[in-house]
């Protein structure tokens, strides 16, 4: 009896599609960082953590991954070693995810952040590449029937995993509070209207700074910015901290500083 699973069951060919449209997805997603990360930027680490490693082992891993990934969302089929080395790849992984799951919650458990969301992303990275390493192994051999429409729902797929990455990077981590104790905080200025009153970005930036004095964390407030003619952003800042309870012993002002942004 063969050990391939026979994909006329529908759950078979439905899962197979949705391991190709992880693999295409992560691959794709993994070899585009790379190239960012000849410029000095590393987007991978959006979703693995590899820091721990040398930066040529980290960068030879995902390489390799991103190579076999997009190999198996090509062709399942996998021969002997191309079996061995994708589901091996995929469950180092995973492991690596499962453990950055790890750290984040003994970073929580230190206090230095407070997430909206008791779970973190890495574990259901952890679970994804699980799963592909699954898929791999057992690779099928898959029939030539519906060949075109199975690629367009593996490539639609993966546009969708593109399109839910962010999103789940805004759920699982965009409300995460990463505030901790400092001597200052420092308030950049923003916009003002013509009356003197704050934008709602610059109103924003002010009761963020605010509520770090009222917490504890800060002991003073700078405040920094120009004028739109008339409208001094500094005034307005400084008036809306005062508004919130804030003394004005706490409140430092300056207008001669420069942001530099790299």
């Amino acid at each position: 009896m063969s050990r391939t699973p026979n994909l006329a069951s529908p759950v078979s060919r439905i899962a197979s599609v949705l391991a190709r449209s992880i693999a295409l997805f992560f691959g794709a997603f993994s070899a585009l960082g790379l190239l960012d990360t000849l410029r000095g930027f590393d987007p991978n680490v959006w979703w693995i953590d590899l820091r721990f490693l040398p930066g040529p082992l980290a960068q030879g891993l995902l390489l390799c991954g991103a190579l076999l990934l997009l190999g198996y969302a090509w062709r399942p089929a996998l021969r002997s070693w191309r079996r061995v080395a994708t589901a091996s790849v995929s469950a180092v992984l995973a492991a690596i995810a499962l453990s950055n799951g790890i750290v984040f919650y003994q970073v929580w458990g230190q206090g230095l952040i407070r997430p909206a969301w008791p779970v973190p992303l890495s574990f259901v990275i952890a679970a994804a590449f699980a799963g592909l390493a699954l898929a791999a192994w057992r690779a099928p051999q898959e029939p030539r029937r519906g060949a075109v429409w199975r690629t367009v729902a593996i490539v639609a797929g993966a546009a969708l995993w593109a399109f839910a990455f962010p999103l789940a990077q805004q759920f699982f981590f965009g409300q995460t509070d990463y505030a901790r104790p400092a001597q200052a905080a420092v308030v950049p200025g923003a916009q003002v209207f013509a009356n003197g009153r704050p934008t709602v970005a610059l109103r924003g930036r002010v009761l963020t700074a605010v509520s770090l004095y009222k917490r504890g964390l800060v002991h003073t407030l700078v405040l920094s910015g120009g004028s739109n003619g008339t409208a001094s952003q500094v005034a307005a800042m400084r008036s809306l901290a005062l508004q919130q309870g804030v003394p004005s012993s706490a409140v430092l002002v300056t207008v001669q500083s420069v942001w530099l942004c790299s």
